[in-house]
């Protein structure tokens, strides 16, 4: 399994809220063949709400979680996870609210 965590030493610590998807685009084939690729943002408890609605609106996000302290339950499907650092320029944070 390919597994990719984006976020700092600093952000290990202040990023320790998940919103993960099965990205349906990137399943299946490349380095994911035969399997799913996972994609996680990590954000801080108050980015929690904004992120999951972002993800739960991209047509290819499917299985939307949200998980704290872990980033996505381990799977014997899961071929590629990549977990994604959120900060104060991410889109869903653009704007409102």
């Amino acid at each position: 399994m390919i597994y990719k965590d984006d976020r700092t030493s600093e952000e290990l610590k202040t990023h320790t809220h998940f919103v993960s998807a099965i990205d349906t685009f990137m399943s299946g084939w490349g380095p994911c063949e035969g399997g799913l690729s996972v994609a996680v943002w990590a954000c801080t408890e108050e980015q929690v709400d904004r992120i999951r609605r972002w993800v739960k609106d991209r047509e290819e996000m499917k299985t939307v979680r949200v998980t704290k302290g872990e980033p996505y339950p381990r799977n014997a499907n899961v071929a590629h996870t990549h977990i994604y650092a959120v900060n104060e320029y991410h889109p869903a944070l653009q704007g409102g609210e």
